[in-house]
């Protein structure tokens, strides 16, 4: 509808309502359309459930295409719902879903045809308000039904005792969600879900805070059994959430007991095999494989520290070569030769290595990064007092 921005009282055009009432059969020809498709013909009926959700897709786009996005919101909730549900169900459940797929749908049905009755006395009053007030009761469309749950995810509880007495625990899944429909009540109306534990015969234990029970949307809820309030002992056997005041209202979630066993006497632990010892006092080849380094072992006058020297021979050119000296935490020293550089060298005290020690030689790999060439184990007590060199001969 335009309205002109003089203030002057809109022109009386009664085409727009013809227009309005013609969107509306559009509207519950669709709805009618999807209806018809819903049924529990066979037992099939995973497969029908699919038709299903394409029926209401094709719904929910029609309504969409004449820009009536709260109806068609209205759809996809119903829609998602289903997807929900949809799963290891029974086919009572689906004969259910049905039922409140098509309730649902009718309500919408109902809605738009109340919403074309006010058009159409609107325009045999000629009142040019009318349109609005019928589409805006129209977008308050509320549907409840009664509440039913049609699973839980996990499907169970499972207590994780601390002990083999079941005097702690905790649990591995503290967020249960409900899974159903109905779970939106009107206002005022009184608090209808509980929250009981029951023993092995079924005997009702004690109830739980109401405060552990959470309302998500219309289609989910939440039992938050980390709640203050909320605790479990040995003789819990199950969950009863009461969406009613009849026994068949009530839905029951196992309780698992996990209880430690006795832990089998840890083996001994094997001696560490000490890796062998580097010679002292002599000179030759530690590797020979493309690249080659040479050592020569130089015992100095320094007992309380250790010399590494990194050097290369004219021959050798390109990129950086590298030499770490590391332990089982992480590096404890690297030298690095490149460009314009032939020898460097580092010195560690007898206090600053510790640990299971090693040393490892690398070079210039793909797009720079770390080439090992080869890694060797040494021993402390091998090494204070040295000065390695290590010559890298060939590349």
């Amino acid at each position: 509808m335009s309205i002109s921005i003089c203030g002057c009282k809109p022109k009386w055009d009664p085409q727009q309502f013809d227009d309005v009432i013609q969107r509306l059969d559009r509207w519950i020809v669709a709805v009618n359309t999807a209806t018809g498709k819903i049924s529990v013909e066979s037992e099939l009926w995973r497969d029908e459930s699919s038709r299903w959700r394409n029926a209401l897709d094709k719904l929910e786009g029609d309504l969409k295409k004449d820009a009536q996005d709260v109806l068609a919101n209205e759809v996809r909730n119903i829609s998602s719902a289903l997807a929900s549900d949809i799963g290891d169900q029974v086919k009572t459940t689906m004969d259910y879903l049905e039922v409140k797929l098509k309730d649902n749908l009718k309500a919408l049905r109902d809605a738009i045809q109340k919403a074309r009755a006010d058009v159409i006395a609107a325009r045999g009053t000629k009142d040019s308000k009318g349109i609005k007030l019928a589409l805006d009761e129209l977008s308050q469309i509320r549907i409840f039904h009664d509440p039913v749950v049609t699973g839980f995810i996990p499907s169970h509880v499972q207590l994780l005792w601390a002990d083999n007495a079941q005097t702690n625990c905790s649990l591995r899944v503290p967020l249960v969600e409900v899974r159903g429909w109905g779970f939106e009540r009107p206002a005022g109306e009184e608090a209808r879900f509980s929250l009981k534990v029951i023993d092995n015969t079924g005997k009702e234990l004690r109830e739980l805070p109401r405060s552990a029970i959470f309302f998500t949307t219309r289609y989910l809820m939440q039992l938050k059994l980390d709640t203050q309030g909320v605790v479990f002992g040995k003789n819990d056997h199950g969950l009863v959430f009461a969406i009613g005041s009849a026994s068949e209202d009530n839905r029951s979630l196992p309780i698992n007991h996990v209880v430690p066993s006795p832990s089998p006497p840890e083996p001994p632990t094997p001696a560490p095999i000490p890796p062998p010892p580097l010679p002292a006092d002599i000179a030759g080849i530690l590797f020979d494989d493309g690249d080659r380094i040479r050592f020569v072992i130089e015992s100095t006058n320094k007992l309380n520290e250790t010399t590494f020297v990194l050097n290369r021979t004219d021959n050798v050119t390109g990129f950086w070569k590298a030499l770490v000296v590391k332990n089982e935490i992480g590096d404890l020293g690297k030298i690095v030769i490149k460009d314009n550089d032939r020898i460097k060298e580092m010195t560690f005290t007898a206090g600053s290595m510790q640990g299971n020690l090693k040393i490892s030689f690398g070079k210039h790999g793909l797009f720079g990064a770390w080439r090992g060439i080869t890694e060797q184990p040494i021993l402390k007590d091998e090494v204070i007092g040295k000065r390695i060199t290590y010559t890298w001969e060939n590349d």
